[in-house]
Order: C-alpha cells, then structure tokens, then sequence
C-alpha cells in the first residue's frame, strides 16, 4: 500500500508509506522542496487513514476492495473553496518563516536590534 503525492508547491512527485503514518511518524514533507504538512494535520490523517483501514478490514470479510481517490475528483463539500486555500498557503508559509528561524537563523530578541 502506498499514497501518491505531487507537490503542489514545486509539481513534484513522491510516494508516502502509509505504515509510518499509522506507527506515528509525523512528517509529510516533499523530499525535493521540503514543503510538508503540519504535525497537526498529519495526525489528523493518520487517525483518519487508521480508521479507513478499519473499516475496509470489516469489509474485507465478504469483499475485495479496491480504491483510487484524487484529489480533484472529491465532492464539492469536501473541497477548500479558494478563501480556504489561500488562508492555508499564507499559514505554511508564516510556519516555514518561523521554522527557518529556528534551524539556525538568528531572530533578533527586541526591536531595538532591527
């Protein structure tokens, strides 16, 4: 089992193994531009995927299942409308900013050193 992404940030393609979702890894990130999704909406996933995987174990025991979902191809009420979208970039981005700083940038500690 595998999830197919392509980053919406630089088009690139990558697969995510849903295994360390489920074993509580808290990362997905692009390995090309290193845009990745924050620990709080990876765990979200996970419990989701979790619970998915649950129910297709239910399932199972008088079906096969097979299953392919784009993300282009959810129904309206589950989409972000283009507000939605654009407030979710702006917060990666802040994230990233903040993130930045915190990998060695040094952040000034008043504003009197601007």
């Amino acid at each position: 089992m595998s999830i197919d992404l392509t980053c919406v940030k630089c088009d690139s393609s990558f697969e995510l193994d849903p295994t360390e979702l489920l074993n509580g890894s808290d990362r997905i990130q692009c390995p090309h531009c290193n845009s990745k999704v924050s620990p709080l909406a990876v765990e979200e996933f996970a419990i989701s995927l979790a619970e998915f995987c649950k129910q297709i174990a239910a399932l199972s025991k008088r079906f096969s299942l097979s299953l392919s979902l784009e993300s282009d191809d959810l129904p309206s009420t589950y989409r972000l409308d283009e507000e939605e979208e654009e407030e979710e970039a702006e917060e990666e981005e802040e994230e990233d900013v903040f993130e930045d700083m915190n990998d060695g940038d040094e952040a000034y500690e008043s504003e009197e050193n601007y």
